[in-house]
C-alpha cells in the first residue's frame, strides 16, 4: 500500500492561505505502483500534478 513519507506547507503566513497569496503543498509518498497525489479543495475541486515526475503541487487561485 502507498505510504505518505512527508507533507510540508510553504507560505508567507505560517500555512494560512490569504486571498491572492500563494501556498505550496509538498507531499512525498512511496509505493508500488507510484502513488498518485491529489489535493482536495473545499469546493470539491481537485488539483493534481500534471507532470508525473514531480511531487510538488502549486494551486494559484486566479
Amino acid at each position: 500500500p502507498p505510504k505518505i513519507v512527508d507533507i510540508t506547507i510553504e507560505s508567507n503566513n505560517n500555512g494560512i492561505l490569504i486571498e491572492n497569496e500563494q501556498i505550496i503543498l509538498k507531499c512525498l509518498a512511496r509505493g508500488i505502483p507510484q502513488p498518485k497525489i491529489l489535493w482536495d479543495i473545499p469546493e470539491k475541486k481537485y488539483v493534481t500534478n500534471k507532470k508525473n515526475d514531480r511531487n510538488i503541487i502549486t494551486y494559484d487561485n486566479k
